[in-house]
């Protein structure tokens, strides 16, 4: 089984046949590279920003993988979710992933969550394993920016930037009010504060749990449930 999942997963990149249709071998071409379909999270073929997984669910039941192709008319990489049985077995797709980022099993198994664009802004949706729906966890009024689980399964824990009211938001796109970080190859980065918020697996309003002046970039949370690490910044200063 370890071999299977294996060659089916975790290092798999499959190759376009190179024969040609009477079965003489022929030269591999430029376009032959440019189809080939990454399986998992082949970095070569994907580099940062492009959402390739290979997960195991905490059962080890299934396994949720992506597949990706060059699509040459918008010279970007297509990727797909599929699940398989953790023996091999049963290959599905998951059209409900299409365009999901962040994806991660739940805990206890239940669930994929994964963040998705509603409007513009990125939002946490849960889709069952048991049922194949999916359900859209958090209507917030900014991007989720990253989250994790709660070790029991029964709550997601969030960084999200503040929303600017249509003023703020009217006076920072002409200059005003906005503050940077991260000096980059091409400058510094508009930023806004970011805080931490809890929402309920079954739906519902989100619970603020912080309100600072400060950006988070990591988080995590105990195994009882009881508090969070995470990494903020007033400035360009992380603790």
């Amino acid at each position: 089984m370890y071999r299977t999942i294996c060659s089916a997963i975790l290092g798999a990149t499959v190759l376009v046949s190179c024969a040609s249709a009477d079965n003489h071998k022929r030269n591999f071409t430029v376009d032959d590279v440019m189809n080939v379909i990454g399986v998992g999270g082949n970095f070569h073929l994907a580099p940062e920003g492009y959402p390739e997984v290979a997960k195991m669910s905490p059962d080890g039941r299934v396994v949720l993988f992506t597949k990706s192709r060059q699509n040459m008319q918008t010279n970007i990489r297509d990727v797909d979710y599929f699940l398989i049985d953790s023996n091999g077995d049963d290959e599905r797709a998951v059209p409900d992933l299409l365009g999901a980022d962040q994806v991660e099993f739940s805990p206890d198994g239940q669930f994929v969550s994964f963040v998705r664009d509603v409007d513009g802004i990125g939002q946490i949706f849960l889709y069952s394993l048991s049922t194949g729906e999916t359900q859209q966890v958090t209507r917030h009024a900014a991007p989720v920016a990253t989250y994790k689980w709660a070790p029991d399964a029964s709550l997601i824990v969030f960084a999200a930037d503040e929303a600017r009211d249509p003023e703020a938001q009217r006076r920072y796109e002409m200059g005003e009010n906005w503050f940077s970080v991260d000096d980059g190859p091409n400058g510094r980065i508009a930023a806004q504060w970011r805080n931490l918020w809890s929402v309920s697996v079954s739906g519902g309003a989100a619970t603020r749990l912080t309100e600072t002046e400060f950006i988070v970039d990591a988080l995590d949370v105990s195994s009882d449930n009881n508090r969070i690490a995470f990494v903020a910044r007033p400035d360009n200063k992380r603790n």
